[in-house]
């Protein structure tokens, strides 16, 4: 049995402020001379998660259930005992190193995302996380004009050239030929999308692949096709039952859609977009729900205790009556999200079924704010995974057992 310890509120204080960043749009190091370093994949130091041990996966994970009187009842978390199946995970930019270029030792903020965004994973997966050499958090600042560059670190591609080190490693000494689930958000979601295109797409590896996920990123195919865009082979999920399909999406209220020009964080282009590539988005809840897009209704576990940053909009009281113990609230029924194809944009709308008479949360957190109010260029990008973890969770079983059926 796995030894769980918490990530706490305080510990989280730099690392949730973090997510808002994303290689995507920051603006990379100048071009570094130093050589490609090689890390020691056999090193367990070097993972943030691996299968039968105490790291950060290895945390509590019961949720409170939110009704909509305000009380709640308490969902016990379980590890699978035996999964057969493997999920390999690329963590988004939250690196806080003072550098344009992070180390390979594991901080608080890179302990806490995992908490957010992956450890639940282990309900269906063996679970691998490895650390790479990002792009930091002050050097995407710096890019978006937001104080002076840090000092340069460490080599160009340094990041890519520790995601394809790992993950052959992972091939070669632990994968034993199972199926694999590849999961990234933001600058992890770019990192993965480059290594199926890289060392995937087109290699014997590519029949294990059960399905992607490119989360806060963008997907792109030419109009009035699946593939030949960002991916040659592996198009959009259109089922629950469905391998070897990608799932992404970038996510923005209902209230505040993405600009139609300029930044806009996850968002692919739209039909009234310039260019001949469209985004993709998908649905991981309508897919749950039995149809390939619509209105569906997400399964969304919030964190109970994220610290209240600056540029971070701040959490709710999940319960207006009773305190939360736990480390994740649900409320069910909150939330429904779409796919949508409006304002030159491509992208995941998020509605909140608010009743400001019950006993549960009359909002959401995971804006970006700015003096003038929420940053429309960066939409809930906090919120990407966490909104839609359950259903992630339970769409990832549903494709490994259909993948073991069709082994």
């Amino acid at each position: 049995m796995k030894t769980r310890t918490h990530v706490s509120a305080q510990a989280l204080a730099g690392a949730i402020a973090a997510l808002f960043a994303t290689a995507t749009f920051g603006q990379a190091p100048a071009a570094n001379l130093a050589p490609l370093e090689h890390a020691d994949w056999s090193k367990d130091e070097n993972w943030l998660c691996l299968p039968n041990r105490q790291d950060a996966c290895a945390i509590p994970l019961d949720t409170a259930v939110v009704a909509s009187n305000g009380s709640y009842s308490v969902e016990k978390f379980k590890f699978a005992k035996t999964p057969a199946i493997d999920c390999f995970y690329v963590y988004p930019t939250v690196s806080l190193d003072p550098f344009s270029t992070s180390d390979l030792n594991p901080g608080v903020e890179e302990r806490a995302v995992i908490e957010r965004q992956f450890a639940r994973l282990g309900a269906e997966c063996r679970t691998f996380a490895p650390m790479y050499r990002q792009i930091t958090i002050p050097q995407l600042r710096a890019g978006q004009g937001n104080g002076a560059a840090p000092p340069a670190r460490g080599a160009t591609g340094q990041g890519a050239a520790d995601v394809n080190e790992a993950w052959d490693y992972y091939l070669k000494n632990h994968n034993q030929g199972r199926g694999v689930v590849l999961i990234g958000h933001s600058q992890g979601a770019g990192q993965i999308s480059r290594l199926v295109r890289a060392k995937i797409e087109g290699t014997p590896a590519e029949k294990q692949v059960i399905s992607v996920y490119i989360l806060g990123g963008s997907v792109t195919a030419p109009r009035g096709q699946e593939v030949g865009g960002t991916f040659k082979s592996i198009g959009p999920c259109k089922s629950r039952d469905q391998v070897g399909c990608v799932v992404t999406y970038g996510s923005y209220r209902e209230t505040l859609p993405p600009n139609p020009t300029g930044q806009a964080v996850g968002a692919g282009p739209g039909t009234g977009a310039s260019g001949n590539n469209q985004g993709i988005c998908v649905n991981p809840a309508a897919l749950l729900a039995g149809k390939a897009n619509g209105p569906a209704t997400a399964n969304s576990y919030w964190a109970v205790e994220p610290p209240i940053s600056s540029t971070t909009k701040a959490p709710p009281r999940w319960s207006k009556k009773e305190l939360i113990y736990q480390p994740f609230a649900k409320t069910p029924g909150l939330v429904t999200t779409e796919c949508v194809d409006k304002h030159n944009r491509t992208y995941l709308e998020v509605r909140l079924n608010i009743d400001a008479n019950d006993g549960r949360a009359d909002d959401v957190y995971g804006d970006i704010m700015t003096p003038t109010g929420p940053n429309a260029g960066w939409g809930l990008h906090n919120l990407d995974v966490p909104l839609h973890m359950g259903d992630i969770v339970a769409l990832v079983g549903y494709q490994s057992k259909a993948y073991l059926k069709k082994k």
